[in-house]
């Protein structure tokens, strides 16, 4: 039997897409951190699924489909959490819901390092923990 590396992702874009959060520098995590995070767990395992959960499952459809990809469709936002703490390694966006998934998840953990970008009153070093890995 072949193992599975389960990754959950957490793609959180819908109310971060409103300029009123765009300028508190709460912005969604592009495309390109996905792929990129997603290429570090595909180079490190060689059978990787990858779980999304989003609130914005049009937009993860179009842009992170494979074949080592599922969505959790028609799930509730307490479902989706449930998912995502229980695989083996989390990727999380910008916002609470992903931190605390990955807080609870026991894996690695790879978060943007764009979120709120541009604020001085925030230090990413006390919101992230060191051993959690930061991609852009």
């Amino acid at each position: 039997k072949v193992k599975v590396t389960t990754v959950g992702v957490h793609v959180r874009r819908s109310d971060f897409l409103d300029e009123k959060w765009s300028k508190r520098g709460l912005v969604p995590a592009p495309l390109a951190y996905f792929i990129h995070a997603m290429s570090y767990f595909r180079n490190l395992y060689s059978n990787v699924l990858f779980v999304i959960a989003s609130d914005d499952l049009e937009w993860v459809k179009e842009n992170l489909s494979g074949k080592d990809v599922v969505f959790t469709e028609g799930k509730t936002p307490e479902e989706d959490f449930g998912i995502l703490i229980n695989c083996d390694h989390i990727i999380i966006s910008s916002g609470s819901f992903g931190w605390w998934a990955a807080w609870l998840n026991k894996g690695t953990t790879i978060y943007y390092k764009g979120y709120l970008r541009g604020r001085k009153d925030f230090n990413l070093s006390t919101y992230y923990y060191p051993e959690w890995i930061q991609m852009e």
